[in-house]
């Protein structure tokens, strides 16, 4: 905008925007260091020509971040949204962010759009039906002797394991763990991670390591597992469940196949690109987001009928029991009395009690 003391605040003009900052403004001095620029906030009036100043001051960016979601209704409308679209998109389904979202960004995003009832009429008053708060990357803190933080590639180890200032081998003090910040400096740079273990090993540490509402802690052998998963399937040695099997005749083999296809399906979105290229290897053509999610066959899934429960006396093994997987906890309790493990001791030891953990284990107490 544009003050002028004759016309008001006026508009910039169009094919003036975007406004661009001076590259020569100083700091020397407190205050807005476009207010003391000698020259880039005096221009004339866009109406009467008259001297005029720009606007030195700038918005937040929780302002515009306030109402995006409004705007990406209609992204491509000439006005800042689309009414009729809004109220057909909105609300929101699922909002997520960090802890901080909760008393900032998300009290913000509510004002607005309450407050923009009052000019238009939006048919929702609140912008998101659901919040799922994240958890934080946190990563260990580090201190010399003078209280100065160091980035943990600044520390290493002395004879002894202890840690030390790398440049000067002088001892370092290791605090707790905590979010990620700049200014204690526990960052991991991004750019030398990318470059050393690539993005989808990254996001399977990131998306493995811990429940998505629980706080990560970043390890260099966290990520480091992440990788050499990763090579593994690259290896085929698969998973536990099928790198000890030894296919044999078309069938097995078939079937192995299915495997790999299906796993190279459920690693794409966390292993996106190496998912791709597994996908590419097993004979395919591109591209593997086209291809639908596995759905599981119910008649593979069905359980069985009957289950083996392991039969136990004072917590040692004594036998096992197939029984209906409907029986009750007393039909089972009556079974194991008639097992012939069983009812010899139970002749000369009164039961104290039988506890059951559902078509695992029965363990009777004498």
């Amino acid at each position: 905008m544009i003050h002028c003391s004759v016309c008001g605040f006026v508009p910039v003009p169009e094919n003036e925007l975007p406004v661009t900052l001076p590259e020569d403004v100083t700091f020397d001095q407190p205050g807005n260091p476009l207010e003391h620029h000698p020259t880039w906030k005096y221009v004339s009036c866009p109406q009467c020509n008259g001297s005029a100043l720009k606007e030195t001051d700038t918005l937040d960016t929780f302002f515009e971040t306030s109402w995006y979601f409004i705007r990406f209704c209609s992204p491509h409308a000439l006005v800042p949204f689309d009414l009729e679209q809004a109220n057909k998109w909105l609300p929101v389904d699922q909002y997520i962010g960090g802890i901080e979202h909760a008393i900032l960004h998300l009290l913000y995003a509510r004002f607005f759009t309450r407050a923009l009832q009052g000019s238009y009429p939006l048919a929702v008053a609140e912008p998101f039906q659901a919040l799922f708060t994240q958890g934080m990357v946190c990563q260990r803190r580090y201190q010399d002797a003078q209280g100065n933080w160091l980035y943990a590639q600044e520390v290493g180890q002395d004879a002894e394991g202890q840690p030390i200032k790398l440049v000067d081998r002088t001892p370092v003090r290791v605090g707790r763990s905590e979010k990620m910040s700049k200014s204690k400096r526990n960052l991991v740079g991004v750019s030398e991670i990318l470059q050393a273990y690539g993005a989808d090993v990254v996001r399977l540490f990131l998306l493995s390591d811990s429940p998505p509402e629980k706080d990560l802690e970043w390890t260099e052998s966290g990520i480091e597992g992440s990788w050499k998963y990763m090579h593994r399937i690259w290896r085929f040695e698969f998973t536990n469940l099928l790198e000890d099997q030894d296919p044999q005749g078309e069938g097995e083999l078939w079937a192995l196949r299915e495997a790999f296809e299906i796993l190279a399906q459920l690693c794409a979105p966390a292993m996106s690109h190496f998912a791709e290229e597994l996908w590419f290897h097993l004979g395919h053509p591109p591209y593997l987001h086209r291809v639908p999610w596995p759905v599981p066959d119910p008649q593979l899934t069905a359980t069985e009928e009957a289950c083996t429960m392991v039969v136990q006396v004072n917590g040692k093994r004594r036998g096992q029991l197939r029984v209906p997987r409907a029986w009750t906890t007393e039909q089972i309790e009556q079974a194991v009395r008639t097992q012939p493990c069983i009812q010899p001791l139970l002749e000369t030891h009164p039961v104290k009690k039988i506890v059951t953990v559902p078509q695992r284990i029965v363990n009777v107490v004498i």
